[in-house]
């Protein structure tokens, strides 16, 4: 029921405050328990508090050594201070996200919010906060000492960081500590500002002039600092301006400011970074900016993979600064950062390896998948990988896998290795090892690729098992010997490249032959720009470097054939022996153009083989094995269906089903499943009833109409069902079915008469063979979005332009003769069919349909997104947006 309450003030969609002093939050992120050891990550945490209104989450990275020292990172939350909480899903999502990588012991501060509490108190919070912690380096202290602190912080390497309004924070803390000592003396170390919430009433940059001072950002430091002095040019918002404090008082070394292209507070942050580095300040100030994403999108969207990069940068920069504290007595020779630093006397540090994890000697929970490791020779070992078995006779195709990581980071025991192998070999039910080559620098090139040779030889040298003393039984028991492919990401791409072109020149034990590969995202490059690739500093690029580091020997350097498969003196491309291949690529990788050229040249070859290119539209560089549940990832190198000769069908990556709830208890709501008729059947859900009612309650004409025309007669459709509020809706190609019924029946009649009210279609299935607006021409009909629609209607006049799938196309029914009065469209930033949904939007209105049609578009937002994550805070918004629309 709607609330009886007097609002006194609001700030949409932020707050509500009522007369009576309640305040009402309506987009928070809900609050969840800390996690004594988090699953995925081996992050730890709990909360504690620190003043009767201050209190904190604290993170503990997995650990090995009890004594184990750890840099200290205090963390202030966003939410324009007036929302947010240090206990949300998304902010214990983000910072544990951040402790995994950058191995930090961290407290994110829950301080007081506006209104209730307007600044300066946030402020004072957070100092108090910070003082509180470095206040364990001081003995008889009055306070109660903290154990995680005390056993493994390192105070000589503390940082203060933030989002947004945490972000500000960070920054008025740093000035307070250039002026007011810290407990105990304690120095800050660094300090990260993530879009940092600066404002002022002069525009600056690309900033609007248009009612400035009616903006939301204006607006939110008004309320929650309405006595501040000067208003929204307070030094506290305004670090520029009259009367600010001079930045060069900034009391830390070292600063991170991170600003995204698409955020409305970009100008601010990039002034802030440039005004402290010509502000006299003898620190370092360093500027981070992230194209096509808007403000905090990496909290948001962690597991994206800006969001994955822009985690990594920052743990770097925290790693960087006390690595090189650690490594003081130590002389770089040669460094490719944020990645790897290489000292002179041969030791090496990989600042962004990942965590390693055992196989799994018992069937993977959730895969079935079993994995094991073998050692091949005194350099080289693997993990094998073997699906569930429920044929023990069956022969298995055998994948022999290579890792990615530019021949100098990465691990075939890689967690993300481990998780994208155990994925794949679930979904194609084939037997792989994935070989653990030696990296460069300590063991240059061609090290890896002898290992990996080395590797396959081993494999094949198991057809037959009295050749080897080494034998392996999942191999024998299980191998098909006539299926034998190779694959490998990024350098393990290249490493797939340079063994098949090996294999033609030099014999494989058995004489086994190699069917086919795949290459992902493949590192290859040249002296030589080509298509969108960069000529200014081409040689100092991080790809570039990698290779001389990887293989400074190399016979004409970058031009070398193994990295430049095109090189002059490259042997033929013909030569390639398996005998098919297939090439991945993203839009957004910088390796793309290589990828795309590799197979243009291989079809210009006279090689014999098939080769097939797919670019995935949106992605960066080895997407899937960042972000191996997105749908991109899913659909990359894994099949939707698998038919068989008999005519039965696998789907691979369905939901499990679950049974209908009647009495659900978290939400109220019941539901239960009915037959239609014998193609049919339905689950009907009715949400919890306070009163009878009717929720979409029939009349009783129509119900009269319903009952002369079923036989079968639903209770809760009789009883509660209002036919003059008939909606529809549908996902993705549900969405489509929701434009054709709405079509249909513009033309035939419902039973009774019934009209559709309004139609919500959330992603769309549309599509058509020319592209529109920004979608790339490159394998236009040859993606999964092409490919499903002539797998499911083979028969469809004009294919991919078939009205039911292009509604747009020549022959199309007008859009006019769509029957009902309100459509609402959704669609998301990063999904492929996004602009298909926008011009549904703009036909329907210029199509002189007499309706209303909104469009909704989710910022960050992936194909399905509110499907399979619908406890994020964007699907949480969005399926409040289509309740509101049903309302």
């Amino acid at each position: 029921m709607a609330s009886n309450k007097v609002v006194a003030s609001e700030l949409l969609p932020l707050v509500r405050v009522y007369a009576d002093g309640t305040v009402e939050r309506p987009i928070d992120s809900p609050h969840v328990p800390p996690s004594p050891e988090d699953p995925t990550t081996g992050v730890s945490s709990k909360d504690i508090s620190i003043t009767p209104h201050i209190s904190a989450r604290l993170y503990l990275p997995e650990i090995t050594d009890a004594t184990q020292k750890l840099p200290v990172l205090v963390y202030f939350h966003g939410g324009g201070f007036c929302t947010g909480s240090a206990f949300s899903f998304l902010d214990h999502r983000y910072v544990t996200a951040l402790v995994s990588q950058s191995k930090v012991l961290a407290v994110s501060v829950e301080y007081r919010l506006a209104p209730e509490h307007a600044l300066p108190a946030a402020y004072e919070d957070c100092w108090a906060a910070l003082q509180w912690v470095a206040s364990h380096t001081v003995h008889n202290t009055n306070i109660n000492l903290e154990p995680w602190l005390v056993n493994h912080g390192d105070f000589t390497r503390l940082y203060v960081g933030g989002e947004s309004a945490g972000a500000n924070i960070v920054h008025n803390l740093a000035i307070r500590a250039g002026t007011e000592r810290l407990n105990g003396d304690v120095k800050i170390l660094g300090g990260f500002l993530s879009h940092p919430y600066f404002w002022g009433s002069k525009p600056i940059g690309s900033e609007s002039s248009v009612n400035r001072e009616e903006n939301l950002i204006c607006r939110i430091w008004g309320f929650v600092y309405p006595l501040a002095s000067g208003g929204i040019d307070n030094p506290m918002i305004n670090p520029f301006a009259d009367g600010a404090p001079s930045l060069s008082g900034i009391g830390c070394s070292r600063l991170l400011v991170c600003v995204s292209e698409k955020d409305e507070l970009r100008e601010r942050g990039a002034r802030y970074h440039a005004a402290v580095k010509e502000s006299g300040w003898r620190g370092e100030v360093e500027l981070v900016e992230v194209e096509g994403e808007d403000h905090c999108f990496h909290v948001f969207s962690p597991d994206s993979e800006n969001g994955k990069n822009l985690i990594r940068r920052l743990a770097s920069f925290i790693m960087h600064l006390w690595i090189a504290m650690a490594s003081d007595n130590k002389e770089v020779a040669t460094e490719v950062l944020p990645i790897l630093r290489v000292y002179n006397d041969g030791s090496v540090d990989r600042l962004l390896d990942l965590p390693t994890v055992p196989p799994s000697s018992d069937e993977d929970p959730t895969t079935g998948v079993s994995s094991k490791d073998i050692t091949i020779s005194p350099e080289v070992s693997a993990r094998l990988y073997l699906p569930k078995l429920t044929h023990t006779t069956r022969k298995l195709p055998i994948l022999v896998y290579f890792h990615g990581g530019a021949f100098c980071v990465g691990s075939a025991y890689a967690l993300l290795c481990h998780n994208f192998i155990n994925s794949l070999v679930s979904q194609a039910k084939a037997l792989a090892v994935s070989v653990e080559y030696r990296l460069a620098p300590e063991h240059p090139l061609p090290a890896a690729y002898e290992d990996c040779w080395a590797a396959l030889q081993w494999v094949a040298s198991n057809y037959v098992a009295s050749n080897i003393t080494n034998s392996e039984p999942w191999l024998i028991d299980h191998g098909d010997y006539d299926r034998v492919y190779i694959g490998g990401d990024s350098a393990g791409g290249n490493i797939v490249h340079n063994i098949a072109m090996r294999a033609t020149t030099e014999h494989i034990t058995n004489d086994i032959k190699i069917m086919g590969g795949f290459a992902c995202f493949p590192y290859f490059l040249g002296s030589k720009p080509i298509g969108s690739e960069l000529s200014k500093n081409h040689e100092q690029s991080l790809l570039y470097r990698f290779w001389m580091v990887a293989y400074p020997s190399a016979r004409g350097g970058i031009d070398n054939p193994m990295m430049n498969p095109w090189a002059e003196d490259a042997p033929s491309l013909s030569g390639l022996a398996c005998s098919r291949l297939l090439v991945c690529v993203g839009e957004k990788d910088k390796l793309r153009d290589r990828g795309v050229r590799y197979c243009e040249e291989l079809r210009k070859s006279a090689w014999n083989g098939e080769v097939e290119l797919v670019e995935i539209e949106g992605e960066d560089h080895c997407f899937h094995i960042f972000n191996p549940g997105t749908e991109n990832a899913k659909n990359l190198l894994l099949p939707l269906l698998r038919v068989y000769t008999d005519g039965t069908v696998e789907r691979l990556v369905s939901s499990p089903f679950v049974p209908p709830t009647l009495d659900e208890t978290v939400t109220g709501v019941s539901s239960k499943d009915i037959s239609i008729s014998s193609d049919v059947s339905a689950r009907l859900y009715l949400p919890k009833l306070g009163w009878d009612l009717q929720l979409s309650g029939a009349s009783v004409t129509n119900t009269q109409h319903l009952k002369g025309s079923f036989l079968d007669q639903e209770p809760w459709l009789l009883d509660h069902a209002d036919f003059e509020r008939l909606f529809i809706g549908g996902d993705t190609t549900g969405a489509n079915i929701v434009h054709n019924i709405t079509l249909r029946a513009g033309i035939e009649s419902l039973h009774g008469n019934v009209k559709i009210l309004g139609a919500f279609l959330c992603q769309p299935y549309f599509w058509g063979s020319k592209p529109i607006r920004s979608e790339s021409s490159f394998g236009h009909q040859d993606n999964m979005i092409c490919r499903s629609w002539k797998f499911v209607y083979p028969k469809a006049a004009g294919g991919i332009d078939n009205p039911m799938i292009n509604p747009f196309a020549a022959g199309a029914p007008r859009l006019s003769g769509i029957r009902c009065s309100r459509v609402l469209v959704c669609v998301g930033e990063k999904e492929i069919t996004k602009y298909r949904g926008i011009q549904y939007c703009e036909s329907l209105r210029e199509s002189g349909w007499e309706g209303e049609v909104e469009l909704y578009e989710v910022q960050g937002g992936e194909h399905g997104f509110h499907i399979r994550n619908p406890e994020t805070e964007i699907a949480k918004n969005m399926i409040k947006r289509l309740a509101t629309f049903l309302q």
